[in-house]
C-alpha cells in the first residue's frame, strides 16, 4: 500500500529471536525487518466472491487480484481477543525493542489495489475518541438516507464501526475493511479516486465534512451544530491593530477542522542539544496563533501581526497538523521537530484569548508515515499504554509520549495529524 505522504510498516523483529549483533548489524537487520513487513502488508489478497455480504463497495472498474477457491484462507490471521489491561501491562514490561503485539481489536484489512492505509489510520483514531463514538452511535439508529454505504459517508463509517464492534464482542474473527468508506469518500469528492494513494489528513477532513453535511441536511436538523462540529470544529476570528497608523480591523470569522504548523518552525525552536528554546504553548502561539500581514490602510501598509481568537465553544478535540517539506525526512530532522512538541498544551494560551481560563488538552492520537505507508499511534486509557496500529497489526509502544517520539525516530515515521482531547471547562 502506498500513500501520498509515506508512513512505515510494523516494528522490528523480536530481540529474543535475534543472535548477538553489533549496533550496525542490528540497524541493518531492523531495516530488513521493516522492508519485509511492508512487503507483507501490501501482498496481493483476492477479493471475496460475489455477492459482497458485508457491503465492502468494491469498484468493478478498479483492477483487483482474481478470486481464488478460498478467500478466507488468504486473509491475514485473525486479531487477538479484546484488550486485557493486565496482559497488556505484562507484555509491555519486557524489552521495548521487542514491540510485543497488544491484545487489542481494531484490525483493518489493507490489500493491494485498494490502498486503504490512509483510511485505516483515520478510522482507528476516530474509534478511540469517546466523545465522537458516543455521539455517532446515538444518531446512527435514526439516520436514514437513500444512498446507503456506497454513497453516504455516515452509512459507510457506521458499517466499519459495526465490524469493529463485532471484533469487540467476539462475533468477528477476521479483519474489518475500510474500503466501503474509501469508496463513499470518492463519491463525495472526485479528487479522492477509489484505489489511489491519498493524504490521510485531507481524507480525515473530507470525512468530517461529509459527516457534517449529511447531518446538517437531515430532516429536522434545524440550525443546531452537528456533533461533528462540537467535537472537531475550530471557530476563529482574526484581529489586526496597526501600531503605526492606529487602524484596527476584525476579519470575518471562519471554521477549520485543524490548525497547521511547519516542521521547520518546530525545528528552529529547538537548540542543538534538543532543548526547546520556549514552551510548546508559546511556540504554537507564534507559529499558529498569529501570522504576519500588512496594514490595510493604503496610506500606511506597514507590517502588522494578525492575532487569532478562538470563538466559543472550544472543540472536544483540538487537531494540529505538522507539515513537512519532504516525504522523506531524515531521522535527525524528525527528532528535532518532535523535540519541540509536548503532549499537553493549554489551547487558550495559543490564541489571543485575553483573560480566558486555561483549557488543558492532552495528546491522544498521532498518525505518521514512512516508506509510503501510514500508521497510527493511539493512547489506550485502560492499559495506560501507547499502541502502534498498522492495518491488521497492533503493538505496544510504551507508557509515555517519549516512547512514541523514539519509535518515530527509529523508523523515520513522519508525524502528521495530532489529536489533543480538550478537558471540559470547569465552572
Amino acid at each position: 500500500d502506498l500513500a501520498s505522504q509515506p508512513g512505515a510498516g510494523p516494528g522490528p523483529q523480536a530481540a529474543a529471536d535475534r543472535p548477538s549483533l553489533t549496533p550496525a548489524q542490528m540497524r541493518a537487520q531492523e531495516d530488513a525487518d521493516i522492508a519485509a513487513a511492508l512487503a507483507a502488508s501490501i501482498r496481493d489478497l483476492p477479493p471475496p466472491p460475489p455477492p459482497d455480504p458485508e457491503g465492502l463497495g468494491l469498484d468493478a472498474d478498479v483492477p483487483l487480484p482474481p478470486p481464488t477457491e478460498s478467500y478466507e484462507d488468504a486473509l491475514p490471521p485473525p486479531p487477538p481477543p479484546p484488550l486485557d489491561a493486565s496482559v497488556l501491562g505484562d507484555a509491555a514490561g519486557g524489552d521495548e525493542e521487542e514491540m510485543p503485539y497488544a491484545t487489542e481489536v481494531g484490525s483493518l484489512l489493507n490489500r493491494a489495489g485498494a490502498n486503504t492505509c490512509f483510511v485505516n489510520v483515520i478510522i482507528q483514531m476516530l474509534w478511540g475518541i469517546e466523545s465522537f463514538l458516543a455521539s455517532f452511535f446515538s444518531q446512527k439508529e435514526s439516520h436514514a438516507c437513500a444512498l446507503g454505504p456506497d454513497g453516504c459517508v455516515f452509512c459507510a463509517l457506521g458499517q466499519v464501526f459495526e465490524s469493529l464492534n463485532a471484533q469487540v464482542s467476539g462475533q468477528r474473527s477476521t479483519p474489518a475493511s475500510a474500503e466501503v468508506l474509501q469508496r463513499a469518500v470518492s463519491v463525495l469528492n472526485s479528487s479522492f479516486a477509489f484505489g489511489e494513494k491519498q493524504d490521510a489528513t485531507e481524507v480525515h477532513e473530507a470525512i468530517l465534512t461529509g459527516l457534517d453535511e449529511t447531518l446538517s441536511s437531515a430532516p429536522g436538523s434545524g440550525e443546531e451544530r452537528t456533533f461533528v462540529r462540537s467535537v472537531f470544529d475550530i471557530a476563529i476570528e482574526e484581529h489586526i491593530a496597526c501600531q503605526a497608523c492606529g487602524k484596527a480591523e476584525t476579519r470575518p470569522a471562519y471554521d477549520t477542522w485543524a490548525e497547521y504548523v511547519w516542521a521547520r518552525d518546530l525545528m528552529s525552536s529547538v537548540d542543538d542539544d534538543g532543548q526547546r528554546l520556549d514552551s510548546f504553548n508559546n511556540i504554537l502561539r507564534y507559529c499558529v496563533g498569529q501570522y504576519p500581514s500588512r496594514c490595510q490602510n493604503e496610506e500606511c501598509e506597514r507590517d502588522v501581526v494578525v492575532h487569532k481568537r478562538l470563538l466559543a465553544p472550544l472543540p472536544a478535540v483540538y487537531s494540529l497538523v505538522i507539515v513537512h517539506e519532504s516525504v522523506s525526512v531524515s531521522a535527525v530532522d524528525i527528532r528535532r521537530a518532535l523535540d519541540a512538541v509536548d503532549d499537553v498544551i493549554n489551547v487558550a494560551a495559543v490564541y489571543d484569548q485575553g483573560g480566558s481560563a486555561p483549557r488543558r488538552a492532552t495528546l491522544r492520537h498521532v498518525n505518521a508515515y514512512a516508506l509510503a505507508h501510514y500508521v497510527a499511534f493511539t493512547w489506550n486509557e485502560m492499559a495506560g499504554q501507547w499502541l502502534l496500529r498498522d492495518d491488521t497489526a497492533c503493538r505496544v509502544v510504551g507508557t509515555t509520549f517519549e516512547d512514541v517520539k523514539r519509535k518515530c525516530v527509529e523508523n523515520r515515521y513522519q508525524p502528521g495529524l495530532l489529536l489533543y482531547e480538550v478537558q471540559p471547562e470547569l465552572y
